[in-house]
């Protein structure tokens, strides 16, 4: 459910912009080969994840940038990926 105001997507972004910023801060991430961002609606088998990004890039293997998303032309997909 939207705001009438239109004024959601707004606190949306702040909110996610807020919650990078703590990911970030943390470092956790910088540990790790790949991170996953997903909506709250998503379910992940990891199994299957973790197959699907070894096709990309194998694991500890410097394969420059990489971002995957769901396939949708947006930024704003249910699952968005990137690596080290």
């Amino acid at each position: 459910a939207g705001s009438k105001s239109g004024s959601q997507p707004l606190n949306d972004a702040a909110i996610f912009a807020e919650a990078w910023n703590q990911v970030f801060l943390d470092g956790a991430f910088k540990k790790q080969d790949w991170t996953v961002k997903v909506d709250v609606d998503v379910v992940i088998v990891p199994g299957v994840l973790r197959r699907l990004l070894a096709s990309h890039c194998k694991p500890h293997q410097n394969c420059g940038p990489l971002y995957l998303e769901d396939g949708s032309s947006t930024i704003q997909g249910p699952i968005q990926v990137l690596n080290k």
